[in-house]
């Protein structure tokens, strides 16, 4: 087929055909749908670990006399967060100075260095003396 003359319509369809190639358009074959390829999951946070305190040996607190529902007067030379007769007596084990341990049931451990006097009488604290010191 020969062409002997351009008309308005073969220009315009040159020009389209000419911008949808360059523009984005195909390369002039099919390609196919596109696939999506995934995304990779965001990073999943790691949960920084909280130092726990070790528990003591069962059993520690046996070697120690315990004086329920009495707080005694003496230096308090630390305050650990438990209740737990063991772990308290292991502590107390550590502190050279310490002669023995007072608990207290809503969560606390008090180290002291000396029993003096007997203080208030509580149902929430129990005193507990090392071995070779008396409770007055």
């Amino acid at each position: 087929m020969k062409i002997t003359k351009i008309t308005p319509w073969v220009i315009f369809a040159l020009v389209l055909l000419l911008a949808w190639m360059t523009l984005g358009g195909s390369s002039g074959y099919y390609e196919g749908p596109q696939l999506l390829t995934a995304q990779p999951p965001a990073p999943v946070p790691v949960p920084v670990p909280v130092p726990v305190p070790v528990p003591a040996a069962p059993g520690a607190s046996s070697k120690y006399t315990m004086k329920s529902a009495m707080d005694y007067m003496g230096s308090i030379t630390g305050i650990y967060p438990t209740n737990n007769p063991d772990s308290c007596a292991a502590l107390c084990d550590t502190k050279f100075d310490c002669a023995g341990y007072v608990i207290d049931t809503k969560g606390a451990c008090m180290l002291k260095s000396s029993f003096r006097s007997p203080g208030a009488m509580s149902a929430n604290r129990n005193s507990y003396a090392k071995p070779g010191i008396d409770l007055p």
